[in-house]
């Protein structure tokens, strides 16, 4: 389903060791080691950083397979230790200069430095080669935590490429007053430290199968809505819009039956994918379209997606200066990159609607406006962008996505309870297809839904509910449903996994003293790649474990593109971190 191109190789044996002048007991072991007999290996003490970088001495490219001695404290096993920069945890031992090499030694007060010198010298020089064959580290085979040492081949031009990404919107200044930001190298414009060497590849053929069965739910969830009262009930729970009483009729009656900008998001598993959510007011389109022009991709798709946004006039981006301000560079960024390519965008935030006009038909500074990106949440709707939503749904202008209740989580678990509805709407074949594709839910409104059955396991009432044992808990996430701040960017969203009852319980109590709506889910188990990477903030080349996120974004019934996301394979957090790597997809 997915595929990631790697190239690997076998590391070489290094060619140069050093140190950095001041590590006093370093300096010793490879005074020792220049004596070794028949030692070809080069051994350097440089004076300053500047002069590791400077290639007077040794070129870069050696330093990159190298050995850097440094001064430890102490060691765990004795004397000294042998470290690499391909393991996180030695990493955050290794002093930052010494992460240019592959290999590092730390170097004890207990230290004899001929000793020393000696077992480095066959650990690496003369055994080397033989482990690192076998999949070994240079001074044995990996333990349990460790994945084999693999030198990550990654295409020519990363220089270039990272250039291109950070020559685009400022996405690092969302984190700007955040200490997310200060673990950014210095100047980064994009807001993650891992960039892919090429673009994932992913079937277009089952992943445009995915994205129509969505489509398809939510015209039947339509369905299902005009025809029963209490389903427009349950969807208006939780729902935060301050002209409740008139926009709720527009958010359950949209004009359209289902989104007509769509973005899901999906769950790798190893085989297929699982959907966590579609997105009411999905983000990160910009983001998109800047990592497809940087990595040159998909681009006859987003002309073609370009030329449907704009064809019934001007397209104008409405971004909410308060829950969506993260966006506004991004966005200011496309419609930049629209007008570009020729085609008319433009952005306005909530600040900025004194310039909207609403009559007959709406115009933005003058200038009329035949499509409106709605970048704003529906817990936000009231005043200027109220008038907007009445103006779309009275057919003055396009807006997009719809104002309507597809996103809702709660349809997850309405699509058990009215199964019967949905079978008889749907033919087989679709219906098993979304009973895999949507996890099993259940929805808890006022703590009298019981009892009930999800993942499997029955829960007889709210008190089992609190009191479930952990391999329960571990099965299941909850989340909160409606449209409000919790229902956006997984503020509302609890992992069982790993959770203490305790905090399992005060958030349930939380949402029932509140009368917040949530579904009791089902956690489906997620698969763990191998991406090759650049780490940006040392420069190197790595293998990155991770989970991966696909989010594909079809407008106006065409697949455009999609964006992957990949996080470390150590969280169930599946976006939002500085430590991912965003890439580009491309279909077959």
């Amino acid at each position: 389903m997915l595929r990631i191109k790697t190239m690997r190789a076998i590391f070489d044996c290094p060619t140069v060791i050093f140190t950095l002048r001041g590590n006093r007991l370093s300096e010793q072991a490879i005074e020792e080691f220049r004596k070794i007999p028949n030692n070809t290996c080069k051994a350097i003490v440089f004076d300053n950083v500047d002069a590791m970088y400077g290639g007077s001495q040794c070129d870069v490219a050696a330093l990159d397979q190298g050995i850097a001695f440094f001064d430890v404290k102490y060691a765990s096993r004795g004397r000294y230790k042998m470290y690499t920069v391909l393991r996180e945890r030695d990493r955050k031992i290794m002093p930052a200069w010494s992460q240019i090499a592959t290999w590092g030694v730390g170097v004890t007060q207990e230290c004899k430095p001929q000793q020393c010198a000696e077992q480095i010298y066959g650990s690496f020089l003369k055994y080397a080669r033989q482990y690192l064959e076998r999949g070994w580290f240079p001074w044995g085979s990996p333990q349990k935590r460790d994945t084999a040492p693999v030198r990550v081949v990654l295409p020519a031009g990363m220089d270039g490429l990272v250039q291109r990404l950070n020559a685009g919107p400022d996405l690092a200044a969302t984190a700007a007053n955040s200490a997310h930001a200060l673990e950014l190298p210095q100047g980064s414009r994009i807001s993650w430290v891992r960039v892919a060497g090429n673009p994932v590849g992913c079937d277009y053929g089952r992943l445009s199968d995915m994205v129509g069965a969505l489509a398809r739910f939510e015209e039947v969830s339509q369905l299902l809505v005009e025809a029963n009262p209490e389903v427009r009930q349950l969807l208006l729970f939780g729902v935060d819009m301050p002209l409740k009483e008139e926009l709720g009729s527009f958010y359950l009656h949209p004009r359209h039956n289902h989104f007509s900008v769509d973005r899901a998001d999906l769950h790798y598993t190893g085989n297929t994918f699982f959907a966590s959510e579609v997105d009411e007011m999905p983000g990160g389109f910009g983001e998109l379209v800047h990592l497809d022009h940087s990595y040159g991709v998909n681009q006859d798709r987003w002309h073609a997606c370009f030329s449907s946004l704009t064809s019934c006039g001007g397209l104008l981006f409405v971004v909410s200066d308060r829950w969506s301000e993260c966006y506004i560079e991004e966005t200011r960024w496309l419609a930049a990159h629209m007008r570009h390519l020729g085609y008319d965008a433009r952005v306005a935030t909530t600040a900025e609607l004194c310039d909207m006009t609403i009559g007959s038909d709406v115009r933005f500074c003058g200038a009329p406006v035949g499509t409106v990106w709605r970048l704003f949440p529906i817990f936000e709707t009231d005043g200027k962008l109220a008038e907007l939503v009445r103006a779309a749904h009275d057919g003055k202008v396009r807006m997009i996505p719809e104002f309507a209740h597809f996103g809702n989580k709660v349809w997850f678990s309405l699509f058990r309870k009215f199964e019967q509805f949905f079978r008889q709407h749907l033919s087989d074949k679709l219906y098993a297809f979304l009973s895999e594709l949507l996890p099993d839910s259940h929805l808890i409104v006022t703590g009298a839904e019981f009892p009930c059955s999800v993942a499997g396991f029955e829960i007889k009432n709210l008190h089992a509910l609190y009191e479930l044992p952990r391999d329960m808990r571990d099965n299941l996430v909850l989340k909160v449903c409606g449209a409000n701040p919790l229902t956006a960017r997984s503020y509302g969203v609890l992992m069982g996994h790993g959770l203490r009852q305790d905090q399992w319980k005060q958030w349930i109590g939380e949402r029932i003293r509140a009368n917040q709506p949530f579904i009791v889910q089902r956690r489906v188990p997620t698969a763990v790649m191998q991406l090759p990477v650049r780490n940006t903030k040392n420069n190197r080349p790595e293998l990155f474990s991770c989970r991966v996120l696909v989010r594909p974004w079809v407008i106006d019934g065409l697949l455009v593109s999609a964006s992957c996301v990949a996080v470390p394979s150590d969280t169930m957090r599946v976006h939002g971190r500085v430590d991912m790597a965003m890439a580009s997809v491309v279909f077959n």
